[in-house]
């Protein structure tokens, strides 16, 4: 089976294309779209429009690049920058409505665990 996954940070777009077939998932494709949503942001205020229109763009790309890789439709995931904004539920049924992607966020204790998660496994437990 082959998935793929949306992350939404605060300055990229991040697209990663796996096969899922039996243990680890191994990346076929990933690619990235710059949007710097943290510097569009204010502390405490709202992502601006013409930022939800960029992330729209984004997530539609992300996701017919998916599917011209044969993956099933992207996993996608906000993080701080999304999550902390107070129109995050537009953003998220703006993304969805425009994109046909569901669009959620990460509570910031499970994205601190995955990031730890993903390093431990990219650099390895003998790292430090």
């Amino acid at each position: 089976m082959r998935t793929s996954v949306v992350d939404v940070g605060s300055n990229t777009v991040r697209l990663m294309v796996a096969d899922a077939e039996g243990g680890v998932p191994l990346p076929v494709h990933t690619a990235k779209w710059r949007l710097r949503l943290s510097e569009q942001v204010r502390p405490g205020g709202p992502v601006p429009e013409e930022a939800v229109e960029r992330l729209v763009g984004a997530v539609a790309e992300a996701s017919r690049t998916a599917d011209r890789w044969g993956a099933s439709e992207p996993l996608a995931f906000a993080t701080a920058v999304v999550r902390a904004a107070p129109n995050r539920r537009e953003v998220l049924r703006t993304v969805q409505a425009r994109t046909g992607v569901p669009l959620c966020t990460l509570p910031g204790e499970v994205e601190a665990e995955l990031t730890f998660l993903a390093a431990r496994r990219w650099m390895g437990w003998r790292s430090g």
